[in-house]
Parts: C-alpha cells; structure tokens; sequence
C-alpha cells in the first residue's frame, strides 16, 4: 500500500524546540508581559495558559481517502499554588481540559498503522472529543515530588527533551512525538514519584492499567490489576552537546495485552486479539542526544 500525504498545522505561538527543562504549555505569549493579565493571576498563585492549534492533513494520492481534512484542538492549562493560595508551601493543583472539532487525518485508509497525528487523536480515539485530567502534586523539597490523579500522558510527553512537544511541536507522528509502549494508556489514574539525583533521575509510577477514558477506571480504580513502572534517566554530554540514556521497567497484574486495548493502534477490522495471559513485564533501553545545538539557547536544537 502507498499513500502520499501533505501536513499542515499553524499553532497560536511559535515554540523552540523542547530540550530539558522545556515546556510546551509554559512558552512565553502575548498575554505574559509585565503588568499583564498572565503575571497578575500568578501573582495569586494561578498559571493559565490557553492553547488553539488548526490542522490541515491528508492523502493526496494512493490508497486511502484523499483530500486535506481540516481540524483544530483547544487545551487549557491551568495549575494552581497551593502556598500563595493559603494552603501550605509545595502544593500545586493542575489542569487540563481539551476540546477537539473538526475532522483529522488518522482512519484515513492508507495503511497506517501508528496515528498519523497525535494531537488530534487524543481523545478521540478513546471515543470523546473533550477530556478533563486534574493531578495533585506534593514537592518534598528541591529534588523530589509525588503526584496522584488523573494524568494525560502526553503533558509529561511533551516535556521529554528533544522529542516533546504533544504533537503540536515537533512531532505530529505518534511513533516518535509519544512511542507506543502498549503498558502506558494515554490518560492514566494513579500516581507518580520522582526524585532527582547529579547522576541520574528516578520515576516511580503505580497505576490502574486501563485507560482512564473509561469512566469504569474512575469508579473501580484497580478492579482489573495494579501496574509498576520505573525508570531511571541519565544526562549524557557528548562533544559538549546534551543528550539522555534512559533505562524503564514495568511489570503489571493485570491479563496479558490485548492489541485492541491500545487506542494508539489503528488495527484493521479483521484483525484478531491475542491470547490473553496471567500478568506481563516490559523493559526497555532508549537513549536520545542532540546533534547540533544552539550556543545562547540549548533549547534550541
């Protein structure tokens, strides 16, 4: 099967290239002036941001439905201080709200197997186009955090240095703007530990193996196992330019994986579940390095 394709997406602001300590949703914006609206609210202890991305995407020739299909995407972000907001100092709530309209490029019939665009995919492939995720993180002072609730995996995506960006930045493709592990749902409930070291950096997450689109997660959370996920980053330099080794490994309770249990995967209709087993295990090694950055902002590369 061939197909070829012609992407277009024009974003509110243009945003460097994530690196670090890059965040998609935290780049400067017209609004975030001195005086202005977005530092007098977090002067209160409320950081807002507002995101509308359109897309133009489609095949234009091969298998498949052609034509450019239009759509756009909507997020709100908002996390508030518990400390400035009279609660108690490391104490921050966040959230997202999304809203998808429009039509999208992905189930287009050209072959595809991995989402074409990841932005507009989610939530939609879990069956809704608007989707609420609120997490409670508690700092334990500089170098470790825990957070709990209901995460949208693609805001801690959006973050990995050189990949990130949550499909509006960099990567639109799933395979690299958020790999399919097929361990990891894309909106998850449960709770995430990191600790920061000058060697390396440890995640420790435990959480419901479904994906928590499911409104069945939210009312009996752990019904169908618990799952374990650690990984360990290490900061690597090679010829002065920054780069990341990461080590993970998850092991769940939960029966074996079923390929139509991964809403990332466009499988065709007559394809059949696997054979369901007891529990299953995943490791895996990556590693991700910079080949060209720019002197006055790393950011950038």
């Amino acid at each position: 099967m061939g197909a070829i394709a012609l992407a277009l997406a024009m974003a509110a602001a243009a945003v460097p290239a994530s690196a670090a300590e890059s965040n998609l949703w935290t780049q400067p914006s017209i609004f975030d002036t001195p005086g202005g609206l977005k530092e007098s609210l977090r002067d209160t202890g409320i950081n807002l941001d507002v995101w509308v991305t359109e897309f133009g995407q489609g095949v234009l020739a091969g298998d498949g439905e052609t034509g450019i299909q239009w759509g756009g995407k909507g997020d709100i972000l908002a996390t508030f201080d518990g400390e400035k907001l009279g609660l108690w100092e490391g104490l921050s709530v966040f959230v997202h709200q999304e809203v998808i309209w429009g039509e999208d490029a992905n189930n287009r019939g050209d072959g595809s197997l991995i989402i074409v665009n990841t932005a507009l995919a989610f939530p939609r492939m879990g069956g809704s186009d608007q989707e609420l995720s609120v997490t409670v993180t508690q700092a334990l002072g500089p170098r470790a955090s825990i957070s709990a609730g209901k995460f949208n995996m693609l805001d801690p995506v959006s973050r990995t240095p050189i990949l990130g960006g949550g499909g509006i930045d960099t990567f639109m493709n799933t395979a690299l703007a958020a790999p399919i592990s097929g361990v990891v749902p894309p909106y998850m409930l449960g709770a995430i530990a990191s600790y920061k070291t000058d060697p390396a950096n440890f995640t420790l997450m435990v959480y419901d193996p479904r994906n928590a689109q499911d409104p069945d997660v939210l009312r009996n959370p752990f019904a169908e196992g618990v799952t374990t996920s650690l990984s360990i980053t290490v900061p690597t330099k090679i010829a002065g330019r920054q780069g990341f080794f990461d080590v993970s490994g998850v092991y769940s309770t939960s029966d074996g994986l079923d390929l139509a249990a991964i809403p990332q995967l466009l499988l065709p209709p007559e394809s059949q579940d696997i054979q369901d087993k007891d529990g299953y295990w995943y490791a895996s090694v990556s590693a991700q390095q910079y080949l060209w950055q720019d002197a006055e902002n790393p950011a950038v590369g």
